[in-house]
């Protein structure tokens, strides 16, 4: 029981949820009292959350500052369901010979996950079915008074089985988000102060840095000062823009032996054009290749994408709709610049799809369109089970998919001939350099627009006399 020291104030950002932590510690640093008054310790958290937001942290946060100890149960470190249900009996004999005190459970769903690999409920392994008896049968024999908290992490709440989540058991639940800009400011912030970098400040990472978990940004800094250091130069957000793709994309940076060919170059600046002209969102374009990744479009949370734009959930469907032009954006760029479409759109295509599906899933086009309606019942042996009730008739979502992926591909060819000379401004540079920063690209666009508005025809004036 070698418990790491972590504090609350480790943790950067995510105010609510310390928030709810701290009602849970001041209930296990004055357990006795709580229990006079007749007040029991809940008996079970779960936390849920992508890897990398902090949910193991945040569990020995809770102990280290109630002052507790922490027996802690990896799902993974047993070889057998003997020895994994003899090693749950032993941390609940020991916690409960310690009170107040936490059982941690690191990643659950590892231990007793309700879906098979093909995502259906309800069939799984002896081994989880017996390990799932044991954890219910020795949270169940905690007392209302016995002053144990079971803390548990899994990264998708659904995997869990219901029976493990209903009153009694693991009733509290705090769910991590990635990380919003404001927090990314402060993971960031955190971290520099840490390592003592000076003359960068936290914003500036978390605009470039959307979609990263906190345990990314850790990562981004340690590998930026590891860089500044071999390079002999200061810390800088030019070496930290060189390391966001490595950590974006778990690819080294591969140096090009020829450069750049024009159809990865056209296809970046179609997914720019489109972004640019939908919403004047200015990024960064790259076509710098990490492992097999060619290159990419990125924009910055501090240029708005929309009304609704720059946070980092509530999406309207208008705003996906405009998210699935951008991802054919790059077939589009191809066909305008270049007159032909090359086997490089995958990706983005599937992107598209995911995002259209998610469409057709909330109704937004109809409820003909739904796949099935799903019931969740859950058996007796806790697991939950879903059945379809209905299915449509899947040519018409079929079909609807085509209609959808070809008005927004249209809608994204638009723009990008609307725009095309500016596209021809980018793309010698991006040739050459291999990646253009938003500042570079701000004074272009700024360039294209001045231009263009050089070019107007100006309206004839006529003074207007009696006649």
């Amino acid at each position: 029981m070698n418990q790491e020291k972590v504090y609350l104030a480790d943790i950067a950002g995510y105010q609510e949820e310390k928030e709810e932590a701290v009602k849970l510690i001041d209930v296990l640093k004055n357990y006795e009292l709580y229990r006079s008054k007749g007040a029991s310790i809940p008996k079970g958290l779960l936390l849920c959350g992508m890897p990398g937001v902090g949910k193991t942290m945040f569990a020995k946060a809770i102990s280290t500052e109630a002052g507790v100890p922490l027996y802690e149960f990896e799902a993974g470190e047993s070889e057998n369901e003997e020895a994994t249900i003899l090693s749950i009996k032993e941390v609940f004999k020991k916690a409960k010979e310690t009170v107040p005190s936490i059982i941690f459970i690191d990643e659950l769903d590892e231990l007793v996950s309700s879906t098979d690999t093909a995502g259906f409920y309800g069939f799984q392994s002896d081994y989880s079915r017996k390990t799932l008896k044991s954890l219910l049968t020795e949270i169940d024999g905690i007392g209302s008074s016995d002053g144990v908290l079971v803390i548990a992490t899994t990264n998708s709440r659904n995997t869990v089985p219901p029976a493990l989540k209903r009153s009694g058991r693991l009733e509290k639940r705090i769910t991590f988000r990635a990380p919003s800009l404001e927090d990314r400011a402060a993971i960031a912030d955190l971290y520099l102060k840490k390592a003592n970098v000076q003359g960068i400040k936290g914003l500036e990472i978390a605009r470039k840095t959307k979609g990263f978990s906190g345990a990314d940004i850790k990562s981004l800094i340690n590998e930026s000062i590891i860089v500044s250091v071999r390079k002999k130069q200061n810390m800088s957000m030019r070496i930290i823009d060189e390391v966001i793709p490595t950590i974006r994309f778990g690819e080294i940076k591969k140096e090009a032996k020829e450069e750049p060919k024009d159809s990865t170059c056209f296809h970046e600046i179609g997914h720019f054009l489109v972004q640019y002209g939908l919403n004047q969102t200015i990024g960064s374009l790259s076509v710098e290749k990490y492992g097999e990744i060619l290159g990419r479009m990125e924009t910055d949370d501090y240029r708005p994408i929309s009304s609704l734009r720059g946070k980092d959930d509530d999406m309207s469907a208008e705003d996906i709709l405009e998210s699935v032009s951008v991802d054919l954006g790059g077939m589009a760029g191809e066909e305008v610049f270049l007159g032909k479409r090359f086997c490089g759109s995958s990706s983005d295509i599937s992107a598209a799809i995911t995002k259209i599906d998610m469409l057709l899933r909330n109704a937004i086009f109809g409820f003909e369109y739904l796949p099935f309606f799903e019931v969740e019942s859950q058996s007796s042996n806790g697991f939950s089970i879903n059945r379809m009730l209905n299915k449509n008739d899947p040519g018409l979502r079929g079909r609807k998919y085509v209609e959808v992926l070809t008005k927004q591909y249209q809608a994204a060819k638009k723009y990008i001939e609307d725009l095309k000379p500016l596209g021809m401004m980018i793309y010698p540079l991006l040739k050459k350099r291999k990646s253009l920063s938003s500042e570079e690209l701000t004074r272009l666009v700024d360039r294209f627009q001045k231009e263009r508005k050089e070019q107007q025809p100006v309206e004839e004036v006529h003074p207007v006399g009696n006649l």
